[in-house]
């Protein structure tokens, strides 16, 4: 009796939220189907021959996916909701952007200049090198900001053997040392941006790539964060500058941070 109290409650989730379209949601970003009545009885046929334990543990998951999923569609829609608020002048970035904290180079440098976070929260200067982020530690340790996104690569970049992951492996470095000082923060390393490859014609550009992927694999293993902006320049009009690196206030204003926000869930 027992058994078939707890199959009867599986059942009841297999019909409104099946497995295999809950994942589905998670990784491909579909709308969640309902299964028919056929479809979770057949499903309920194999799990009645589980033991009471095992069939609870599938609950337990098929529920935390469908409350994560629900979060995140909170989530959404919050973030939509306040950038449709910046869009008609009620919010500004500034606001938003309240707990961040932004350490990079020239391409992070120009948000002081555009105005669109606090200045006291912007810890980048033109052709920083990874190696500028040791000096900024101290001020990362006093601050202990909330969110704290990285953006270095583009002036360290070199088609030199080896450099690419020498290069990350100092970063791994440096945000261990981060999480020591700060451990509460939330990092994000921003991946390098691509370059306008009919401008940028130098022969290191050709590594972005490369850098990128060994970033992600390093933020991997490390459980930190990666934005990675690259979706976002085939999707939107061309705003680079005369060199094809830089960026103006357009690319920031109307395409980057937004993405931030529904990427990183910054609302």
């Amino acid at each position: 009796m027992k058994r078939r109290t707890v199959s009867l409650v599986l059942l009841a989730l297999l019909l409104l939220i099946p497995i295999g379209n809950l994942w589905r949601v998670t990784h491909s970003g579909g709308q969640t189907a309902s299964a028919s009545p056929e479809e979770a009885e057949r499903m309920l046929d194999g799990y009645e021959r589980l033991s009471q334990t095992e069939v609870q543990r599938r609950i337990d998951e098929v529920r935390a996916v469908f409350e994560e999923n629900t979060r995140r569609e909170g989530v959404r829609q919050s973030v939509e909701n306040t950038i449709a608020a910046i869009e008609r002048g009620e919010m500004t970035y500034r606001q938003v952007f309240r707990d961040v904290y932004l350490c990079g180079d020239s391409l992070m440098a120009v948000v002081y200049a555009y105005d669109l976070m606090n200045e006291n929260h912007i810890m980048a200067q033109v052709s920083a090198h990874l190696s500028d982020l040791e000096n900024l530690l101290p001020r990362i340790a006093g601050a202990r900001p909330k969110v704290l996104i990285l953006h270095y690569g583009i002036n360290s970049i070199s088609e030199k053997e080896g450099h690419a992951r020498r290069f990350v492996n100092d970063y791994r470095a440096l945000i261990r040392r981060i999480q020591e000082a700060s451990p509460d923060t939330r990092i994000i390393v921003s991946l390098l941006f691509p370059v306008d490859t009919s401008v940028a014609t130098a022969e290191r550009f050709r590594y972005v790539g490369r850098y990128n992927e060994y970033l992600t694999e390093m933020c991997r293993e490390e459980h930190v964060e990666t934005l990675d902006s690259t979706p976002l320049f085939a999707a939107c009009p061309n705003y680079y500058r005369e060199d094809g690196i830089h960026l103006n206030k357009g690319f920031y204003v109307k395409y980057w941070f937004k993405y931030i926000m529904r990427e990183m869930e910054i609302y």
